[in-house]
This record gives C-alpha cells, sequence and structure tokens, in this order.
C-alpha cells in the first residue's frame, strides 16, 4: 500500500509521488472514468453530442443530453443534489445561453458565467447560490470538450481546507484571513460566506494565490484539477481530519 507524503500537520505535500498515487487511483475509480477515457462507452454516451463537431463543438441545447452531462458530474462527485424545481431554473438558464457565446466564455475562462448559472434559480425566487455545481459545470465542459484547465473547483471539501493552504503557501506576511474561531474555539473557514458574497473571481483569486505558492515551494506544473483531485480525494472522507489540520492555524 503506497502512502502519501504528508506535512508535519498530516496535510498531503504536492509532491510527483503524491499526485502519481491520486491519479492511479482516479484512473481505475469508475466515476471518473467513465467521464475521463475517450474509450469508455459512457464517456461517448454522455457527452457525444458536446463533441460531435470535433474542434469547434456546440454545447448540449436539448434538455435530455443536458441532463446526461449533469448526470455524469453527478456521478464524478458521488452525488445527487442537482435535482427539484430551483435546479431546473438553473437547467432553463443554461439552455438559453447560445451555444457560440457559452462555448467562448468557457474558452476565455469568463468568471461571470459561474456567477450567472449560480444565482440562475436565485433570481427566479430560489434561495441557493449554486457556486459548487456551476463551477463544476464549467470545469468539466471545459476540460472534456476544450481540453482546457480554465475552472477552478468549488467544492465543500476543499473551500474547508483552502484557508490551510493559503496561509502556509500564499507567501502573505499576514498569513491567512479566510478563517475564524468559533464558540467552541474551533478555526472555521469563512471561504463559503466570502465566495457567496463576493462571487466565484475572489475564490479564484485565492485558488491561484495558493497555486503559485505551491507551484514555488515544490517546482510543479500544477493546474486546477491536480490541486483539486490531491485535496478533494485525501480529504473527503474526513471532516475530522480537515478540523484537526485548521486547528493548527494560530
Amino acid at each position: 500500500m503506497y502512502k502519501l507524503d504528508l506535512d508535519g500537520n498530516g496535510a498531503p505535500l504536492f509532491t510527483k509521488k503524491n499526485f502519481d498515487i491520486i491519479d492511479c487511483i482516479l484512473r481505475y475509480d469508475s466515476n471518473y472514468r467513465a467521464v475521463t477515457d475517450a474509450s469508455y462507452p459512457e464517456y461517448k454516451k454522455h457527452y457525444a453530442y458536446i463533441l460531435k463537431n470535433g474542434t469547434n463543438p456546440q454545447l448540449p441545447k436539448d434538455r435530455d443530453t443536458l441532463n446526461k452531462v449533469i448526470a455524469s458530474i453527478n456521478k464524478i462527485d458521488s452525488t445527487h443534489l442537482y435535482v427539484g424545481k430551483a435546479f431546473e431554473k438553473i437547467l432553463d438558464y443554461i439552455d438559453s445561453i447560445p451555444s457560440p457565446s457559452l462555448s467562448v466564455k468557457l474558452k476565455m475562462s469568463d468568471n461571470s458565467i459561474v456567477d450567472n448559472i449560480a444565482n440562475a434559480s436565485k433570481n427566479n425566487g430560489g434561495k441557493r447560490f449554486n457556486i459548487s455545481f456551476a463551477s463544476k459545470f464549467c470545469a468539466y465542459v471545459s476540460r472534456i470538450v476544450f481540453g482546457l484547465d480554465n475552472y477552478c473547483i468549488y467544492d465543500n471539501v476543499v473551500q474547508s481546507v483552502l484557508p490551510y493552504y493559503h496561509y502556509i503557501y500564499s507567501g502573505s506576511a499576514n498569513g491567512c484571513v479566510y478563517y475564524r474561531k468559533d464558540n467552541k474555539n474551533n478555526n472555521r473557514s469563512t471561504v463559503a460566506e466570502s465566495v457567496c458574497r463576493y462571487g466565484y473571481a475572489w475564490y479564484r483569486k485565492v485558488v491561484d494565490e495558493t497555486l503559485l505558492g505551491i507551484k514555488n515551494a515544490f517546482n510543479v506544473d500544477l493546474t486546477y484539477a491536480k490541486f483539486d483531485h490531491l485535496v478533494w480525494y485525501y480529504f473527503k472522507g474526513s471532516e475530522e481530519l480537515r478540523q484537526r489540520l485548521l486547528n493548527t492555524l494560530p
């Protein structure tokens, strides 16, 4: 059994060994293989319409194909949150975007498309800012259709430990301010509140600062996808582990 390289606080380091281990795990994880391996039947089924025009694909404009894309994103993240009337408003919004416009925005790493998708149900009577789904949709479609790592994913697991990595690697003289003490004297991430207030561009900035520090520290070619995979896969099963890590911050 291979063990990941960890720092003194028990957080995975961004070493080639760790990336190789996680890549190997994901390669044999059926949830990921279904949408990342072009030879896998389920990939072809879900994304055939998106990819049919080769280098100039038309993104899905019929609801059935779009639902298949959403279902594959659900499968990657082992979740079934994207259902109900509020979510239908999000699909309506995505349906309403002209394919060329959506394609251009995704290729340009446009932050506004994430915020607009995230706000779609809220703007139509809903209560939730669906930043997690919106960032995943843009990230996976960009990766699979265009082969571009254009979007960092907002995920509850990643955002909950992001203050630690930003504090350690951002190089800021004041460290990270994206956490606070709760009434039990535990450190809690404030990233979720901030991204709802300031939007996706704010979140991307924090992630970019963190990744730049990591690249400098480890001399690695670090993409959004690599960062997300390593952090999410390591911490997803243990809230206690994430809390213990945050509590090492002053």
